[in-house]
């Protein structure tokens, strides 16, 4: 190693004679106290000079080879990922490895090993709650993740991840990994007349769920929303004893898995479970239509998409199995039950219109055939396939069901109507109506108009819809509904409902499960009327 010289350094005299030559040349009257540099003292800076390069070079030859020797030993960190993990739990793992390029021959004496050490790399994903997709946002929140449409969710949230890929620009695309979170509470104040008996009225909580959405690449999208359900304790299965506030359980209303992206492909697959695509269900009411309370069905399909759109035009199909909670045979356990759906949309500027069609092989899975409300742990009356009272959810055949529905808007009105009937009659045995099987089918009409009130967002519709042979499921007959909604602040609604219900004739028999739907005490429900009026809000977010 060259020894460092110690006399002064020759960029500093070089700096020193330049500021003297400047000086005598600005300031004339100093000239005479300049030094004079005589050709000893150049060749002196000269020397010094040379010498300076070589001790310059040698420095650098020696940081070239303590480089060389350092790189021999570096550790490399790199992520990997376990390509069998043990559970669903497996987490990546760091792998160390070592370089093995230009593996010195022998070891300097002066070089140290560097320390090796594992170096942790965290990483992970966007979270957003209610994203802006750069679209104008609707006042009353109802564009909003928590608020999509149940059935035809999985086409809905490809729409959804679409709209979102498709405001990136080139400069700022949209990311490939992210999880959206959303939203909703919803509280009533009721009061009415039942169909017997005195007044009642009541404050609940009616909603209360958060949904999320997982982009997972650009072909894998997770789907999952968590509901809240009051039921009180009286009417579980077995019944409980306290208050119902001790009721309000959590639990996962849907999730599901679909490989898909609308920009590369219109096929689309999903797995899990979901509302079956199996009706629409659409309305303006502060409750649900009396089409959506009877057969409306969530189960855990697989399902097979198709959806082309452009402009002003879009067509969507879906075909979907899946293992019915009914069956025909006690030892059944395969999948047993299909049904597809087919919607035409037509977007204009002032006009839209929707018309669908679907199938399904068997309605006796659906809520409404499942659980009709009534507490049956003991057998005495018919609650639903659900309870396990005689030959409990094995029917003597299956029923298919069929759908046809459809919507038009014109400015500011718009109508909607639903129409869903069983193809053929249930074994008496199963589903009764008047002595003979029931041939269940149920009717919706609603009809809105959008203006403002106090400068807000409102609408004010009127609804109808009847039931036939559905007197075992506990619906009325007919059902007459006007509502107000409008929304004071963003992201609520506020709505304003009062609903008429007919029951069924005083003379009218049902039974299912060959077990009555009444007891003697209740028949006299039958030939009346009831009136609800209902005050409700609800925020999303």
């Amino acid at each position: 190693m060259v020894k460092k010289s110690t006399h002064i350094p020759l960029f500093i005299k070089k700096f020193l004679l330049l500021i003297t030559v400047v000086f005598f040349l600005i300031i004339p009257e100093y000239k005479a106290y300049a030094i004079e540099l005589d050709e000893e003292s150049i060749r002196a800076l000269i020397k010094e000079t040379q010498a300076l390069r070589q001790e310059t070079k040698d420095l650098r030859n020696e940081v070239t080879q303590l480089k060389k020797q350092l790189g021999n030993n570096t550790i490399v960190t790199k992520p990997t990922r376990t390509k069998k993990p043990s559970s669903k739990n497996s987490k990546t793992e760091n792998t160390i490895v070592k370089s093995e390029k230009n593996k010195p021959t022998t070891k300097s004496a002066t070089s140290k090993t560097p320390k090796k050490d594992k170096q942790l790399n965290l990483g992970g994903i966007p979270l957003l709650v209610a994203p802006d997709l750069g679209t104008t946002p609707a006042y009353n929140g109802s564009d909003l993740l928590t608020n999509l449409s149940q059935t035809n969710g999985d086409l809905l949230a490809l729409q959804y991840r679409q709209t979102i890929e498709n405001r990136g620009t080139d400069t700022e695309k949209a990311p490939d990994y992210y999880v959206i979170l959303s939203g909703s509470l919803g509280a009533q104040y009721n009061t009415g007349d039942p169909y017997i008996g005195n007044a009642i009225s009541d404050v609940d909580l009616t909603a209360a769920n958060i949904t999320m959405l997982a982009g997972v690449g650009k072909w894998i999208t997770g789907f999952m929303s968590l509901d809240f359900d009051g039921t009180p304790p009286e009417d579980l299965n077995p019944p409980q004893i306290g208050p119902r506030y001790l009721n309000s359980r959590i639990y996962v209303d849907q999730g599901y898995i679909t490989l898909g992206n609308l920009n590369q492909s219109d096929i689309y697959a999903s797995i899990g479970q979901m509302y079956l695509p199996f009706g629409q269900f659409n309305g303006f009411m502060v409750n649900s239509p009396l089409t959506a309370s009877m057969f409306t069905t969530i189960d855990r399909p697989v399902l097979l998409g198709f959806s082309h759109s452009n402009d002003t035009t879009e067509f969507d199909v879906e075909v979907f199995a899946y293992q019915g909670d009914t069956v025909r045979n006690i030892n059944s356990s395969a999948i047993n039950a299909w049904g597809a759906n087919a919607d035409y949309i037509i977007s204009k500027t002032r006009w839209n219109a929707d018309l669908g069609m679907g199938y399904i092989s068997n309605i006796a899975d659906a809520e409404g055939f499942q659980l009709n409300g009534q507490n049956a742990i003991a057998c005495t009356v018919f609650g639903g396939f659900a309870f396990p009272c005689n030959q409990g959810n094995v029917l003597i055949h299956p029923v298919p069901g069929f759908d046809i529905h459809g919507s038009l808007t014109l400015g500011s009105l718009s109508f909607i109507s639903e129409y869903i009937t069983s193809t053929r009659r249930f074994d008496r045995i199963d589903l009764a109506y008047n002595h003979k099987g029931a041939r269940v089918e149920a009717f919706d009409f609603e009809t809105g108009y959008e203006f403002k009130l106090f400068n807000k967002p409102s609408s004010i519709a009127v609804g109808y819809g009847y039931t036939k042979e559905a007197l075992a499921l506990l619906l009325p007959a007919r059902q007459y509904s006007i509502t107000l909604t409008t929304s004071f602040w963003r992201n609520t609604t506020q709505s304003l409902g009062f609903q008429h219900d007919v029951n069924y004739g005083r003379y009218d028999e049902a039974s299912g499960q060959s077990l009555p739907v009444y007891f003697s005490i209740d028949r006299p429900n039958l030939g009346k009327t009831s009136n609800t009026a209902i005050l409700a809000m609800n925020v999303s977010f």
